[in-house]
């Protein structure tokens, strides 16, 4: 910090732990706050600024972020390939900070992290949201700081999860996921969306299938303790997922593939 000033650009707040410490760790006169999605008034903001290098945190899931990768509003402009792991497919992106080996599916020059390009904050049970008041009356027990397997419900067995976005829920992972509960009558598969219900081998394997309720991101969390196995979906992987199983030290199966989108599990596993 005696070296850089650093400048941080809020589209939207959202108010939880680590929020907080981002717009801490940052000066107050630094820290520009945009509720509105004008384009031109957000660019014009970034370039008073005069910054030498821009990162974006993610561009393919914002619109404003976008617009902005394909504007030259810094000499130097990188992406962090986390949330959407591809390239920006933009030439006014000059670097993307990675942890992919391979450089040939990016038009960005690659910076490759010999370590996970995203730090972990792992979660602490506390008192979210009165959760332990609900425990407590539902005399249930936090040993450890680990909401107990009662609370969720969860079968007897050997409890296979796979815990992800249901967009990631595609015929090849529901294959795997499925051939594994062939002729396993002792697995059950851990899920969190409705995606199975669609494909017509359900009706086979219902009795082997638990689909859990929405939960707050801390009790998603624990959740995962209670899981035996996880499967990362081979499509398209899990980010965060894979560093809380890792974090509550739960294996997890996973595809190498030639794409970080699919790979970033792989990928932090090497490291």
């Amino acid at each position: 910090r005696e070296k850089f000033d650093v400048y941080l650009y809020y589209f939207f707040i959202k108010n939880d732990h680590v929020a907080t410490f981002i717009t801490e760790s940052v000066d107050e006169d630094k820290t520009r706050i945009i509720y509105n999605d004008d384009y031109d008034r957000i660019r014009e903001i970034i370039v008073n600024d005069a910054l030498d290098v821009l990162i974006f945190t993610s561009i393919q899931d914002d619109k404003i972020n976008q617009k902005l990768c394909y504007s030259r509003v810094a000499p130097v402009q990188v992406m962090h390939a986390w949330g959407y792991p591809i390239s920006s497919g933009s030439k006014k992106i000059d670097y993307v900070v990675t942890m992919d080996d391979s450089r040939d599916h990016y038009c960005e020059r690659v910076i490759n992290f010999k370590n996970v390009t995203s730090y972990f904050y792992e979660m602490k049970l506390g008192d979210h949201n009165g959760y332990l008041k609900q425990l407590k009356d539902r005399c249930i027990d936090v040993i450890d700081g680990i909401i107990p397997k009662e609370f969720y419900n969860l079968p007897d067995g050997v409890l296979i999860g796979c815990l992800q976005s249901r967009f990631k829920f595609d015929k090849k992972l529901l294959d795997i996921l499925f051939n594994i509960l062939d002729g396993n009558n002792e697995c059950k598969l851990i899920i969190n969306n409705g995606a199975v219900l669609e494909d017509e081998r359900y009706e086979i394997y219902k009795d082997q299938i638990h689909i859990v309720g929405q939960y707050s991101s801390l009790q998603f969390y624990n959740l995962q303790s209670h899981i035996d196995i996880h499967i990362d979906p081979p499509r398209w992987g899990g980010g965060i997922t894979s560093l809380e199983i890792f974090s509550v030290d739960r294996p997890m199966v996973t595809l190498r593939s030639p794409y970080l989108r699919s790979s970033l599990t792989a990928c932090m596993l090497r490291r």
